[in-house]
């Protein structure tokens, strides 16, 4: 599902229009960025649980030059954790 299938989709069960489900979706998204940019995880009762780690630095070979070791530096990412049971999924 694309964003505007998603937003179709939302406009459709609710009375909102697509303009108002894409600014609510983009405001989610701007709290989303400012919660964890402060270290907080969002937490959205019965959807999902976003929350940013770290991810350590690794070393990896190059396929094309084994004798060249490539390492990828160390980065923050945002992890979402579904609160869905999977039997609903």
């Amino acid at each position: 599902m694309n964003k505007s299938e998603l937003l179709s989709a939302i406009a459709d069960r609710t009375s909102l229009t697509k303009k108002q489900v894409e600014q609510s979706l983009e405001g989610l998204a701007q709290v989303l960025a400012s919660d964890l940019t402060t270290g907080d995880s969002v937490t959205i009762k019965g959807v999902a649980v976003f929350k940013k780690s770290l991810v350590a630095e690794r070393k990896f070979h190059n396929p094309q030059d084994a004798n060249n070791p490539v390492t990828k530096p160390a980065h923050i990412a945002v992890k979402a954790t579904s609160k869905v049971p999977a039997e609903e999924l």
